[in-house]
């Protein structure tokens, strides 16, 4: 059974607060995790393959010249598909992301962040690579212990997949949301979704 938004919240400790549609402002200044969800409700559910925007990947191809799928430098074709395989079709939540010092800030960061930049928040990029992202929701929360709470939303995202539904995604060792790309553990180990995508974000 898919992951609901509030099974994530609920499993991190952290009240959700509300939700408001993608390019509206967060209404909290504080620490805390938050969720973008292809649904409003935080109890729903909601089925669907990705339509990928092929606009986008045409200007990221045309950004980032040194991006490589597999090594390789990707059609549009092929990087579009790689992105449509790492979606799950099932699963309302797509992204799940952290604020350390405010919500509004981070997220505010998030939509205004170009494809292909690394800052301010180049995290998720993925989710700009997709059609419709003006109907999903960002749902929020507030909490001191950031990384705690995005590890245990991301491990409850993980373990709740149905095996098929794991099989069916690109990494089945580390089936993420569509959008997040690593993981990090309680020991900071990073663990990074074998999606193969290089350099869609400028250099550091």
């Amino acid at each position: 059974m898919a992951s609901t938004v509030d099974a994530l919240f609920a499993a991190a400790g952290v009240p959700r607060l509300g939700a408001v549609p993608w390019q509206t402002t967060v209404p909290s200044v504080h620490p805390g995790v938050y969720v973008v969800a292809r649904v409003s409700d935080p109890a729903g559910q909601v089925s669907g393959d990705a339509e990928i925007d092929l606009c986008a990947i045409r200007q990221l191809l045309e950004i980032r010249t040194e991006l490589t799928l597999d090594g390789q430098r990707p059609s549009l074709e092929a990087l579009s598909d790689r992105l449509k395989s790492m979606w799950l079709p099932d699963e309302p939540v797509i992204y799940v992301g952290l604020a350390g010092t405010s919500l509004r800030n981070r997220v505010s960061q998030f939509y205004r962040t170009r494809l292909g930049a690394r800052s301010p928040h180049a995290g998720g990029w993925p989710l700009k690579c997709i059609n419709g992202l003006s109907t999903v929701w960002v749902h929020f929360g507030e909490c001191t212990n950031v990384n705690v709470a995005e590890l245990k939303m991301l491990e409850t995202f993980m373990s709740a997949l149905a095996p098929d539904a794991r099989e069916r995604t690109l990494d089945p060792e580390l089936p993420l949301p569509y959008a997040n790309l690593e993981i990090k553990d309680s020991a900071n180990r990073r663990r990074i979704k074998r999606h193969g995508i290089r350099g869609a974000k400028a250099a550091r």
